[in-house]
């Protein structure tokens, strides 16, 4: 999830194709890779844009969840980091 209407169609198949089965699904969302300053002691910046981009993740998947409970599917969650293909694949 992306938080993209494209993911929300695309979970919803999901769930849609899981759901005859009782079949297990597992939501991610990717965050964006952490960003380093490239200058010490510039401050917490790095920080806050990961905390904020790892909120942002967590945000999307509160959604997934929301549509998988309604047809009581088993989901697993995950926030991924990294290049999304690459990340997935791991």
């Amino acid at each position: 999830m992306d938080g993209y209407d494209a993911s929300a169609v695309a979970m919803d198949h999901g769930v849609s194709i899981a759901e005859p089965d009782a079949a297990a699904i597992s939501l991610s969302a990717r965050r964006g890779c952490r960003m380093e300053m490239s200058a010490p002691g510039i401050g917490t910046i790095a920080d806050k844009l990961t905390e904020t981009l790892e909120q942002e993740a967590e945000d999307v998947l509160g959604t997934a969840d929301v549509r998988a409970e309604e047809p009581s599917i088993t989901f697993e969650r995950s926030v991924l980091e990294g290049i999304p293909h690459e990340a997935i694949a791991e």
